[in-house]
């Protein structure tokens, strides 16, 4: 009895309330942001960076892990009327640019819109046709592209209607590498139109196509991809676009 008398008394044992969840933007006392996608985000590249103290395979490694992880900006460049914003939305899978048939130009400033595309978060930019007579002031047009793109991973997407090459295609290639210099160094060749292929394959395309455009192809780096924006039952043939994209990049970055 004296040995029951010295014991505590019972006491259910009660666990601690979890901690309140963070509104978007308040930050906890863990120092995670609620609701704040982006800060997760930049948590991960940041635990992924490689540190100093890392050997040089661990480094590699890390860089590989941050690369892929990171976001990909796509620039759409091309004439007016070759189907970039047609293009844009075959992408991101949804209309959000504006794409119809006119005789005027329809895209008129640089627009943006992101989507989780193959494991990524891809951001695809349409621009304007830079290099016609219709755009009035197309430095300042260029100078907004530039700063959208930032310095994010991004890979530009030179859109050509196909079998549709003309004489201001031929020289477009030189006129942007003037324009954005080493940012365009990662460029795709894009066709649009790809239902007009019917039954040959681009490889086939490309076989017979013109000289010319063979040797613009050529300055892409021989990198080329084929849309067919009026058939998008399946995703395929854009997942195959952001694997020849993460392909670009991982290639620039060894």
């Amino acid at each position: 009895m004296e040995l029951q008398q010295r014991l505590p008394p019972f006491a259910p044992s009660v666990s601690a309330p979890p901690p309140p969840i963070a509104a978007s933007g308040e930050t906890t006392s863990s120092g995670f942001q609620g609701g704040n996608e982006d800060s997760l985000v930049d948590a991960g590249a940041s635990f992924l960076a490689p540190k100093p103290s890392c050997c040089s395979r661990c480094r590699r490694i890390c860089t590989e892990m941050t690369a892929s992880a990171a976001d990909i900006r796509l620039v759409l460049l091309g004439r007016r009327g070759s189907g970039k914003s047609s293009c844009g939305n075959t992408i991101l899978g949804s209309k959000v640019f504006r794409s119809f048939l006119s005789t005027t130009p329809v895209t008129t400033e640089c627009g943006e819109h992101t989507a989780a595309i193959h494991g990524r978060r891809v951001t695809v930019i349409d621009t304007p046709d830079f290099f016609g007579d219709s755009l009035p002031d197309p430095e300042s047009h260029i100078r907004k592209c530039i700063s959208m793109v930032g310095r994010e991973p991004s890979v530009f997407l030179l859109v050509l209607q196909l079998g549709h090459f003309t004489e201001g295609e031929k020289k477009i290639v030189t006129q942007v590498q003037q324009e954005f210099g080493s940012k365009v160094k990662n460029m795709i060749v894009v066709f649009s139109y790809g239902d007009d292929l019917e039954d040959v394959t681009i490889e086939e395309f490309m076989k017979n196509t013109h000289p010319d455009l063979k040797v613009l192809v050529e300055k892409c780096g021989n990198r080329y991809h084929v849309l067919n924006n009026r058939d998008t039952s399946s995703d395929r043939q854009v997942v195959d676009l952001v694997e020849k994209v993460e392909l670009t990049l991982n290639r620039d970055q060894q």
